[in-house]
């Protein structure tokens, strides 16, 4: 490809997030509720693409993803059994995932030449 391996990385994670963004923005203006709910959502989504794109400088890009998707899946699974579906919007929770989302976006930053060198398969 005439990318390199973190640039097409990345410009595929854009375009994810893109096409994410566009059923979440819509659905903010049909479901009931306050208005901030569905942008109160996007952050964590943020900061499971930019988990997933730092864990790919450690694994295989694959592993990253299903380890990030069982990291969230397990907190989510238990929240909904406590039916606390909402504490992922509270306060607390949005400075926790801001807080992961420039961690990993400094770690992508610092750890890039993992792509170009090939280390991931």
């Amino acid at each position: 490809s005439p990318f390199s391996g973190v640039t097409l990385l990345l410009v595929r994670a854009v375009c994810a997030l893109a096409a994410a963004l566009v059923p979440v923005t819509g659905v903010a203006f049909v479901l009931p509720g306050p208005g901030w709910l569905p942008v109160a959502l996007l952050l964590p989504s943020l900061a499971l693409s930019a988990f997933a794109l730092a864990a790919a400088t450690v694994m295989d890009p694959r592993a990253a993803a299903v380890t990030t998707a069982a990291l969230w899946a397990l907190p989510v699974l238990l929240l909904a059994s406590a039916h606390v579906p909402l504490l992922v919007v509270a306060p607390g929770a949005q400075v926790a995932c801001t807080a992961v989302l420039c961690g990993c976006a400094v770690l992508l930053y610092l750890r890039r030449d993992r792509f170009e060198l090939g280390w991931m398969r």
